[in-house]
């Protein structure tokens, strides 16, 4: 059963009152207004791009982000191929059942546009039988893209479905600059400002269906989320918040024979510490000059939100601006080499043994042995590794469901008398391969450490010796968060760690000094 309602500035006003009289500690810039509208937002939202419904950490960090006074909640129909809006469908349903939340309360906001996963199967049935989506772009075998209203309609019904609510707050087309990325790699011979026209034309067709949304109560607001949004104007993918909102004010009259009613009132951009074109990149033409994304943003008096503020990218280079548990002075490559040797001469014994119990012929070794050589593995992929992030998801994803697989399937195969004779060594071995893990991931919190402290340094010289003593990330976040027209600022919390540090920006102001002075 779909949750009735939607966000209301009774509602939202309601929960942060009832939060700063919870936390005391909360500063009075917490919460403030999303331009625009009438909303009253946390200056901090749950962004929900890894979450997932089977992982039980998942669950609770949303619930303890909402109890902590998040009230924005930030998804996309393709994040974990649906199954983010499931969670959070099933979180809030949850949470207003029990009473601790009520739906008005709760500013919910979801992304379309992207066909991957189970869409992009979808999409290439509809193929084969005569009824493909207008207007897809086939960026790359994995990747469409789609915003046409046939789409969006299709789209939104599956969305709040997952989401089980009658009303998606805020509704986003979902980096429509695919377009152009598209254009750019398979060499359309179209001059760009005719690509452009076509662009603008197809996001006006879009921003009817969303403005009919809204007749429909379908939605209460719409916008788009685009990552060059913060690129210099003459850039081949550059989307312009200028023209974006004119075709905005052209779908306002359209459908409602008047433009100054456009529901139009959102926008979603990358920025932070490093990635600044935001704040300084001079690309919209309004009135009679020239402005960055976000001062045109407050010309229009539409909300902000930024993403990746904790998450870099700089020329190849991803740079993670956060600090994690580390010895700044301990030497984890020599460990870890050191490490893999001892783990390589464990798996030549431990495969002796085996082998002698009989449960080890050539075709058992042959299928295992990219498990049970986790020291050659890792010998061999470590040089490889991008950083923290990327050594994450291999050991997450790969190497340790993997190990774990073995060492069950092998230890099923033996039998009572053995699994007595080898239990011990097999349980040191899953501890050694635990440990050596763990080693791995304090090498790279470091390298990722000596990399930012440079940022952190410099940011340093701009605080009070009370703002110095924020984590490296919460610096990070505040200084977004403290930037001018900038209404949320989303950060991925899928652990209860991580909500913590998020939501700790809410017991300090913004910073006295202006960002401009801090880069």
């Amino acid at each position: 059963m779909s949750q009735k309602g939607n966000a209301s500035a009774e509602g939202t006003l309601r929960f942060a009152n009832r939060m700063k009289q919870e936390f005391s500690t909360y500063h009075q810039t917490s919460y403030r207004h999303l331009n625009g509208t009438d909303l009253t937002v946390s200056k901090v939202g749950y962004g929900s791009y890894r979450v997932d419904q089977q992982v039980e950490e998942h669950i609770d960090s949303l619930e303890d982000s909402i109890r902590s006074g998040c009230n924005v909640i930030d998804t996309s129909s393709n994040y974990t191929n649906g199954a983010s809006e499931n969670l959070i469908g099933n979180v809030l349903t949850k949470m207003i059942n029990q009473g601790e939340i009520e739906r008005d309360e709760i500013i919910l906001i979801s992304k379309t546009g992207y066909i991957q996963g189970d869409n992009l199967s979808q999409a290439i049935k509809r193929e084969k039988t005569d009824q493909p989506w207008p207007e897809i772009v086939k960026y790359t075998d994995g990747c469409w893209h789609c915003i046409h209203p046939d789409f969006l309609i299709d789209q939104w019904e599956r969305s709040a479905n997952r989401l089980q609510v009658e009303t998606i707050d805020v509704y986003l087309l979902h980096n429509p600059e695919y377009f152009f990325s598209e254009a750019k790699k398979s060499g359309d011979p179209k001059a760009l400002p005719q690509l452009q026209d076509e662009f603008y034309q197809r996001l006006f067709q879009a921003f009817v269906q969303m403005e009919r949304f809204v007749q429909e109560k379908k939605i209460l607001f719409f916008g788009v989320s685009a990552n060059t949004f913060v690129a210099p104007k003459n850039d081949f993918e550059h989307v312009s918040l200028s023209r974006v909102h004119t075709e905005a004010l052209k779908a306002a009259e359209t459908i409602h024979g008047n433009p100054n009613t456009s529901h139009f009132k959102v926008i979603q951009l990358p920025y932070n510490l490093l990635e600044t074109g935001a704040l300084l990149e001079k690309n919209n033409q309004f009135e009679d000059g020239i402005l960055t994304v976000l001062e045109m943003a407050t010309a229009i008096n539409i909300g902000v939100l930024v993403n990746r503020p904790l998450n870099a990218i700089t020329g190849d280079r991803l740079y993670r601006l956060a600090k994690y548990p580390h010895e700044p002075k301990f030497d984890y490559t020599a460990q870890v080499r050191t490490s893999i040797e001892i783990l390589s001469e464990q798996e030549v014994d431990l495969r002796t043994q085996l082998r002698s119990t009989g449960n080890l012929n050539k075709l058992n070794e042959k299928n295992q042995d990219p498990f049970f050589s986790m020291g050659a593995l890792l010998d061999n992929v470590i040089d490889q590794i991008e950083g923290r992030d990327h050594w994450l998801q291999i050991a997450q994803r790969y190497l340790i469901p993997r190990v774990n697989h073995w060492i069950k399937d092998t230890t099923q195969k033996l039998s009572e008398a053995q699994q007595k004779k080898l239990i011990d060594q097999v349980d040191q071995y899953a501890k050694d391969v635990e440990k050596i893990l763990f080693n791995i991931t304090l090498k790279f919190n470091q390298a990722d450490f000596q990399q930012t402290r440079p940022i952190e340094d410099r940011l340093n010289l701009h605080l009070s010796e009370h703002e110095k003593e924020l984590t490296m990330s919460q610096k990070a976040l505040n200084f977004v968060s403290s930037s001018p027209s900038v209404s949320v600022v989303l950060n991925g919390m899928r652990r209860l760690e991580y909500v913590d540090d998020t939501m700790g920006i809410m017991k300090v102001p913004d910073f006295g000094i202006s960002v401009q002075e801090m880069i």
